[in-house]
Protein backbone atom coordinates (compact mmCIF):
# COMPACT_ATOMS: atom_id res chain seq x y z
CA UNK A 1 0.00 0.00 0.00
CA UNK A 2 2.66 2.54 0.81
CA UNK A 3 4.17 1.77 -2.44
CA UNK A 4 1.08 1.86 -4.53
CA UNK A 5 1.73 -1.77 -6.02
CA UNK A 6 -1.62 -3.58 -6.34
CA UNK A 7 -1.55 -7.11 -4.28
CA UNK A 8 -2.62 -10.32 -6.36
CA UNK A 9 -3.17 -13.79 -4.07
CA UNK A 10 -3.32 -16.33 -5.34
CA UNK A 11 -5.36 -19.90 -3.77
CA UNK A 12 -4.89 -22.97 -4.32
CA UNK A 13 -4.19 -24.87 -0.89
CA UNK A 14 -7.42 -26.44 1.44
CA UNK A 15 -6.40 -24.70 4.48
CA UNK A 16 -9.17 -26.06 6.87
CA UNK A 17 -7.91 -29.97 6.13
CA UNK A 18 -4.40 -28.66 6.90
CA UNK A 19 -5.68 -26.83 10.51
CA UNK A 20 -7.61 -29.51 11.13
CA UNK A 21 -4.64 -31.92 10.91
CA UNK A 22 -2.64 -30.35 13.08
CA UNK A 23 -4.85 -28.93 15.61
CA UNK A 24 -7.76 -31.88 15.72
CA UNK A 25 -10.16 -29.22 16.66
CA UNK A 26 -13.01 -28.15 14.28
CA UNK A 27 -13.55 -24.52 15.93
CA UNK A 28 -9.48 -23.37 15.46
CA UNK A 29 -9.83 -24.95 12.02
CA UNK A 30 -12.68 -22.55 11.17
CA UNK A 31 -11.07 -19.80 12.82
CA UNK A 32 -7.70 -20.62 11.00
CA UNK A 33 -9.68 -20.69 7.92
CA UNK A 34 -11.72 -17.45 8.71
CA UNK A 35 -8.35 -15.57 9.01
CA UNK A 36 -7.00 -17.26 5.71
CA UNK A 37 -10.42 -15.57 3.59
CA UNK A 38 -9.64 -12.07 5.64
CA UNK A 39 -6.30 -11.83 4.52
CA UNK A 40 -7.80 -12.32 0.47
CA UNK A 41 -10.42 -9.69 1.39
CA UNK A 42 -7.57 -7.39 1.83
CA UNK A 43 -5.90 -8.40 -2.01
CA UNK A 44 -6.57 -6.10 -4.94
CA UNK A 45 -7.56 -9.50 -7.02
CA UNK A 46 -7.66 -12.99 -6.32
CA UNK A 47 -6.63 -15.92 -8.10
CA UNK A 48 -7.70 -19.65 -7.98
CA UNK A 49 -6.38 -22.93 -9.79
CA UNK A 50 -9.34 -24.20 -10.30
CA UNK A 51 -13.38 -23.47 -10.03
CA UNK A 52 -12.75 -25.98 -6.49
CA UNK A 53 -10.35 -24.02 -5.14
CA UNK A 54 -12.79 -20.83 -5.72
CA UNK A 55 -15.42 -22.80 -3.86
CA UNK A 56 -13.41 -23.53 -1.33
CA UNK A 57 -12.12 -20.41 -0.32
CA UNK A 58 -16.04 -18.77 -0.87
CA UNK A 59 -16.68 -21.74 2.01
CA UNK A 60 -13.95 -19.88 4.23
CA UNK A 61 -16.23 -16.49 4.03
CA UNK A 62 -14.39 -14.69 1.50
CA UNK A 63 -16.68 -12.38 -0.68
CA UNK A 64 -15.48 -10.98 -3.60
CA UNK A 65 -14.43 -11.39 -7.65
CA UNK A 66 -12.28 -14.43 -8.39
CA UNK A 67 -10.32 -15.46 -11.31
CA UNK A 68 -9.80 -18.94 -12.60
CA UNK A 69 -6.09 -18.97 -13.47
CA UNK A 70 -5.19 -22.75 -14.05
CA UNK A 71 -1.80 -24.03 -13.74
CA UNK A 72 0.14 -25.14 -16.98
CA UNK A 73 2.93 -26.86 -17.51
CA UNK A 74 5.70 -27.27 -20.03
CA UNK A 75 5.29 -29.08 -23.26
CA UNK A 76 7.66 -31.26 -23.85
CA UNK A 77 8.41 -34.45 -26.08
CA UNK A 78 7.99 -37.95 -25.16
CA UNK A 79 11.00 -39.51 -26.01
CA UNK A 80 11.46 -43.18 -26.13
CA UNK A 81 15.32 -42.64 -23.97
CA UNK A 82 13.30 -41.29 -21.43
CA UNK A 83 10.92 -44.86 -20.62
CA UNK A 84 13.89 -46.95 -21.25
CA UNK A 85 16.22 -45.16 -18.79
CA UNK A 86 13.11 -44.80 -16.26
CA UNK A 87 12.47 -48.55 -16.66
CA UNK A 88 16.41 -49.46 -15.93
CA UNK A 89 16.94 -46.54 -13.25
CA UNK A 90 14.42 -47.96 -11.26
CA UNK A 91 13.96 -51.60 -12.31
CA UNK A 92 10.60 -51.72 -12.92
CA UNK A 93 9.26 -54.99 -14.84
CA UNK A 94 5.42 -56.29 -14.64
CA UNK A 95 3.35 -54.45 -17.30
CA UNK A 96 0.68 -52.97 -16.61
CA UNK A 97 2.23 -49.99 -14.52
CA UNK A 98 0.04 -48.06 -12.06
CA UNK A 99 1.90 -44.73 -11.48
CA UNK A 100 1.53 -42.03 -8.72
CA UNK A 101 3.68 -39.06 -8.11
CA UNK A 102 3.28 -36.33 -5.44
CA UNK A 103 3.45 -36.48 -1.40
CA UNK A 104 3.72 -39.74 0.50
CA UNK A 105 1.18 -38.69 2.76
CA UNK A 106 -2.89 -40.31 3.43
CA UNK A 107 -4.01 -36.65 2.55
CA UNK A 108 -3.93 -37.44 -1.06
CA UNK A 109 -6.00 -40.42 -0.28
CA UNK A 110 -3.72 -42.84 -1.09
CA UNK A 111 -4.92 -45.65 0.97
CA UNK A 112 -7.91 -45.51 -1.70
CA UNK A 113 -5.17 -47.09 -4.64
CA UNK A 114 -3.80 -49.56 -2.26
CA UNK A 115 -7.50 -50.74 -1.37
CA UNK A 116 -8.64 -50.77 -5.20
CA UNK A 117 -5.15 -52.56 -5.90
CA UNK A 118 -5.69 -55.31 -3.30
CA UNK A 119 -9.23 -55.79 -5.14
CA UNK A 120 -7.53 -56.21 -8.63
CA UNK A 121 -4.99 -58.52 -7.24
CA UNK A 122 -7.78 -60.42 -5.42
CA UNK A 123 -9.35 -61.11 -8.87
CA UNK A 124 -5.56 -62.27 -10.07
CA UNK A 125 -4.80 -59.53 -12.08
CA UNK A 126 -0.32 -58.74 -12.35
CA UNK A 127 0.41 -54.94 -12.43
CA UNK A 128 3.22 -52.72 -10.64
CA UNK A 129 2.15 -49.95 -8.58
CA UNK A 130 4.94 -47.52 -8.78
CA UNK A 131 5.27 -44.30 -5.84
CA UNK A 132 6.99 -41.44 -6.78
CA UNK A 133 7.73 -39.40 -4.42
CA UNK A 134 8.58 -38.54 -0.63
CA UNK A 135 6.53 -37.65 2.78
CA UNK A 136 5.42 -38.42 6.22
CA UNK A 137 3.26 -41.56 5.63
CA UNK A 138 5.81 -43.30 3.55
CA UNK A 139 6.68 -46.22 6.12
CA UNK A 140 2.53 -46.28 7.47
CA UNK A 141 2.13 -46.76 3.58
CA UNK A 142 4.38 -49.24 3.40
CA UNK A 143 2.97 -51.51 6.03
CA UNK A 144 -0.45 -50.77 4.69
CA UNK A 145 0.49 -52.62 1.31
CA UNK A 146 1.99 -55.26 3.35
CA UNK A 147 -0.98 -55.69 5.58
CA UNK A 148 -3.30 -56.13 1.83
CA UNK A 149 -1.13 -58.90 0.38
CA UNK A 150 0.82 -56.41 -1.92
CA UNK A 151 4.16 -56.83 -3.20
CA UNK A 152 4.79 -55.98 -6.48
CA UNK A 153 5.20 -52.08 -5.30
CA UNK A 154 8.47 -49.61 -6.41
CA UNK A 155 8.69 -46.34 -3.92
CA UNK A 156 11.14 -44.69 -5.95
CA UNK A 157 11.66 -41.82 -3.42
CA UNK A 158 11.98 -37.71 -4.36
CA UNK A 159 12.57 -38.00 -8.18
CA UNK A 160 14.88 -35.01 -9.64
CA UNK A 161 15.88 -35.98 -12.74
CA UNK A 162 13.02 -34.69 -14.96
CA UNK A 163 13.79 -37.06 -17.90
CA UNK A 164 13.49 -39.74 -15.60
CA UNK A 165 10.47 -38.61 -14.03
CA UNK A 166 9.12 -37.84 -18.03
CA UNK A 167 10.10 -41.53 -18.23
CA UNK A 168 7.98 -42.76 -15.57
CA UNK A 169 4.79 -41.40 -17.16
CA UNK A 170 5.42 -42.67 -20.51
CA UNK A 171 6.14 -46.18 -18.56
CA UNK A 172 2.86 -46.05 -16.36
CA UNK A 173 -0.27 -47.40 -18.11
CA UNK A 174 -2.59 -45.84 -16.19
CA UNK A 175 -1.57 -42.50 -13.75
CA UNK A 176 -3.97 -42.98 -10.88
CA UNK A 177 -4.58 -40.02 -8.66
CA UNK A 178 -7.85 -39.97 -6.61
CA UNK A 179 -7.10 -37.05 -4.08
CA UNK A 180 -9.77 -34.84 -2.52
CA UNK A 181 -7.35 -32.28 -1.37
CA UNK A 182 -5.52 -30.86 -4.66
CA UNK A 183 -7.15 -27.83 -5.98
CA UNK A 184 -5.56 -28.40 -9.57
CA UNK A 185 -3.23 -31.26 -10.15
CA UNK A 186 -0.60 -30.62 -12.08
CA UNK A 187 1.09 -34.18 -12.03
CA UNK A 188 -2.34 -35.21 -14.19
CA UNK A 189 -1.48 -32.52 -16.56
CA UNK A 190 2.28 -33.59 -16.18
CA UNK A 191 1.42 -37.20 -17.07
CA UNK A 192 -1.03 -35.86 -20.06
CA UNK A 193 2.12 -34.01 -21.52
CA UNK A 194 3.74 -37.68 -21.43
CA UNK A 195 0.34 -39.02 -23.20
CA UNK A 196 -0.67 -41.37 -20.29
CA UNK A 197 -4.27 -40.98 -19.18
CA UNK A 198 -5.49 -40.35 -15.29
CA UNK A 199 -8.18 -41.75 -13.47
CA UNK A 200 -9.78 -39.48 -11.01
CA UNK A 201 -12.75 -38.78 -8.61
CA UNK A 202 -15.59 -37.61 -10.22
CA UNK A 203 -16.50 -33.71 -8.55
CA UNK A 204 -12.85 -33.18 -7.71
CA UNK A 205 -10.49 -30.33 -8.86
CA UNK A 206 -8.31 -32.98 -10.96
CA UNK A 207 -11.79 -34.16 -12.94
CA UNK A 208 -12.59 -30.53 -13.96
CA UNK A 209 -10.08 -31.18 -16.68
CA UNK A 210 -11.25 -34.50 -17.53
CA UNK A 211 -13.95 -36.12 -20.43
CA UNK A 212 -14.68 -39.34 -19.06
CA UNK A 213 -13.61 -41.91 -21.61
CA UNK A 214 -12.42 -38.85 -23.62
CA UNK A 215 -9.01 -37.80 -22.26
CA UNK A 216 -9.07 -39.64 -18.64
CA UNK A 217 -11.06 -41.59 -16.39
CA UNK A 218 -13.56 -40.23 -13.73
CA UNK A 219 -14.13 -42.65 -10.99
CA UNK A 220 -16.85 -42.69 -7.69
CA UNK A 221 -14.53 -42.30 -4.05
CA UNK A 222 -14.15 -45.59 -3.31
CA UNK A 223 -12.21 -49.04 -3.68
CA UNK A 224 -14.23 -50.82 -5.69
CA UNK A 225 -15.45 -47.64 -8.08
CA UNK A 226 -11.46 -47.11 -8.53
CA UNK A 227 -10.79 -50.99 -9.04
CA UNK A 228 -13.53 -51.30 -11.70
CA UNK A 229 -12.38 -48.29 -13.53
CA UNK A 230 -8.77 -49.91 -13.67
CA UNK A 231 -9.98 -53.04 -14.62
CA UNK A 232 -12.34 -51.77 -17.62
CA UNK A 233 -9.72 -49.46 -19.01
CA UNK A 234 -6.13 -52.07 -18.74
CA UNK A 235 -8.06 -55.64 -19.22
CA UNK A 236 -11.59 -54.66 -21.24
CA UNK A 237 -10.70 -51.86 -23.04
CA UNK A 238 -9.66 -52.88 -26.66
CA UNK A 239 -5.71 -51.81 -27.20
CA UNK A 240 -6.89 -48.98 -30.17
CA UNK A 241 -9.24 -47.64 -27.43
CA UNK A 242 -6.56 -47.19 -25.56
CA UNK A 243 -4.01 -45.95 -28.07
CA UNK A 244 -6.49 -43.71 -29.21
CA UNK A 245 -7.18 -42.00 -25.58
CA UNK A 246 -3.56 -41.60 -25.37
CA UNK A 247 -3.27 -39.98 -28.22
CA UNK A 248 -6.15 -37.31 -27.07
CA UNK A 249 -4.96 -36.92 -23.52
CA UNK A 250 -1.97 -34.79 -25.02
CA UNK A 251 -4.49 -32.12 -26.67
Amino acid sequence: RHQGIPLVGTFHSKYYEDFLRVTRSDVLASLGSRFVAEFYMRCDEVWTVSEDAAETLESYGYRGIIAIVQNGTEIRTPLSKYERAARQHFALGTDPILLYVGQIDFKKNLKRTLEAAALLQQKGYSFQLVFAGQGQDKERLEQLADNLGLDQIVFTGHVTDRDLLDGLYMAASLFVFPSLYDTAGLVVREAAVMGTPSVVVKNTAPAEVIIDGVNGLLCEDSAESLAGVIEHYLYKMSSLDRKTMRIKVRK
